[in-house]
């Protein structure tokens, strides 16, 4: 079992808005950048939601969709060295990586329980007391 396509596609829609979002905010100058927690927590918590969304939009791609979240985050760490007021720094790069992981595996645990529940009704024989089986 497959998620619709209406569904991966705004999925896929929804990730690609949340990475250019990262971008900018990664990008930005400090004090322009948006708070919501614990720098740690965000990165996480942000990663989390690309991952579940790529996840989501691309299924049967896991490992792929896992590289690109990784060159995503070394690409963010490595590209705040080009501003002056930004560092990238190994930490965050781990924490980035590490949300993105939950978030795939979130979306992994979605599609394996959905294609078990559907092998379970198709595997599902009506009982029919008093019946001979004809």
């Amino acid at each position: 079992m497959d998620f619709p396509r209406a569904l991966k596609t705004a999925s896929a829609i929804a990730a690609w808005g949340s990475v250019a979002f990262i971008a900018f905010a990664t990008m930005s100058p400090i004090q322009a950048r948006p708070h919501l927690s614990s720098q740690g927590i965000e990165h996480i918590g942000a990663f989390a939601v690309v991952g579940l969304l790529f996840g989501i939009a691309h299924p049967r791609r896991l490992p792929l969709v896992a590289a690109g979240i990784v060159l995503v985050a070394g690409g963010l760490e490595a590209a705040q060295h080009l501003t002056p007021d930004r560092h990238g720094k190994w930490v965050d790069f781990g924490m980035k990586v590490l949300g993105g992981g939950i978030g795939l595996s979130v979306a992994a645990a979605i599609t394996i329980s959905l294609e078990l529940l559907a092998v379970r009704q198709k595997q599902r024989v009506k009982f029919k007391p008093f019946s001979d089986g004809v």
